[in-house]
């Protein structure tokens, strides 16, 4: 035996890449997408990793940490808007657009009426 102390490694001085496998889900139903996040338990704080990304093989979810810590998968199925134009993904520019197309008709029918 030696006279080394075995210590308990909790935080790192960088931040290193972690990849987890996910685990048998059901599928994403058509028109959805699948959105991934890690939760952290870190010194009694829960915090949630947003920048999750799925590696290229679906198989995996990868993340960066400073913290070895407790973690668990979380998902949310959201509505694929990717096929959706930018413009109507936004309520600002809905609202500019409608309100345009009345001003578009007011001034066809002034131009008509004279």
């Amino acid at each position: 035996m030696t006279n080394e102390e075995i210590t308990t490694l909790t935080d790192l001085t960088k931040t290193i890449e972690l990849k987890v496998k996910l685990p048998e889900l059901e599928e994403v139903k058509e028109g959805y997408v699948r959105k991934y996040y890690i939760v952290r338990e870190h010194d009694g704080k829960v915090t949630v990793i947003k920048d999750v990304k799925l590696s290229d093989d679906g198989k995996h979810l990868v993340f960066e940490s400073s913290e070895f810590s407790a973690y668990a998968i979380a998902y949310n199925d959201v509505v694929d808007t990717t096929d959706i134009p930018s413009v109507l993904k936004t309520g600002g520019n809905i609202i500019m657009l409608v309100t345009l197309g009345f001003v578009s008709i007011a001034a066809i029918g002034i131009a008509f009426n004279n």
